[in-house]
């Protein structure tokens, strides 16, 4: 099934220089891909460690600072609301454990840590029919079933960046968090990967990672689509 995806007017009034880029990747539980996951993940971790010698230094990062200030344009605190990159940046620095035992999720971590853009992924067969937008939140009609939390954790208002179909909320906040229903898990054999840029200070590394992303999972004999990006020239893309 083709996906059809949409950056919205809404979206590109309040951010003109965003862009949302998609992979499609299909034969994921063909291969061996968790050793590989393990081994990238933990290189990438590394690497971070090793260029931010703080969690201060990391947010003095051009590309982490302009994360921080499109989270406070969408009315979420960015001390309490991270980017993944920042959340996950965090906690490489720290030296905790990144792998969590999903393959294709250590992969998409991995190139998300080496270029410092913020990754996701939804799992084909899992998500609703339909398009898939970024849009604004609408509180009176939107559900959302955040995983790894509740729906009062993360609070719906009409500033609210997220992805969705019709009603149902897929990632809240840019990129902070996934939805329960249609994360990866160890049985996703197809899924669509998800980068954004809400700066143009983001533009190089989004790049950057979905490059790298396809390159991975190419190398480990997967199928895999083309890079398609929208923005303010070209708003949709077919998936």
């Amino acid at each position: 099934m083709t996906l059809e995806f949409e950056l919205t007017p809404h979206v590109l009034n309040s951010f003109p220089e965003a862009r949302v880029s998609a992979l499609r990747v299909k034969g994921l539980k063909a291969f061996a891909l968790a050793p590989q996951g393990v081994e990238l993940v933990a290189k990438a971790a590394q690497i971070v460690a090793q260029t931010f010698a703080s969690t201060e230094d990391l947010v003095a990062d051009p590309r982490i600072e302009a994360w921080r200030k499109a989270y406070s344009a969408i009315g979420a605190k960015p001390s309490k609301f991270r980017s993944s990159i920042e959340a996950l940046a965090r906690r490489a620095i720290k030296g905790a454990p990144l792998s969590i035992g999903i393959p294709a999720v250590d992969i998409y971590n991995s190139a998300s840590l080496e270029t410092l853009s913020p990754l996701g992924a939804y799992d084909c067969a899992h998500l609703p029919s339909g398009k898939l937008v970024m849009r604004l939140a609408d509180p009176s009609q939107d559900t959302f079933n955040p995983l790894g939390g509740t729906a009062a954790d993360f609070p719906l208002h009409k500033e609210l960046v997220v992805y969705a179909t019709g009603e149902k909320i897929l990632c809240w906040g840019f990129n902070c968090r996934d939805s329960q229903e249609t994360c990866l898990s160890e049985t996703t054999d197809e899924a669509i990967f998800f980068g954004e840029a809400a700066f143009a200070t983001h533009h190089q590394s989004l790049q950057n990672a979905m490059g790298k992303l396809q390159v991975l999972f190419k190398g480990m004999g997967t199928e895999c689509g083309s890079i398609e990006t929208a923005d303010i020239l070209k708003p949709t893309f077919n998936v």
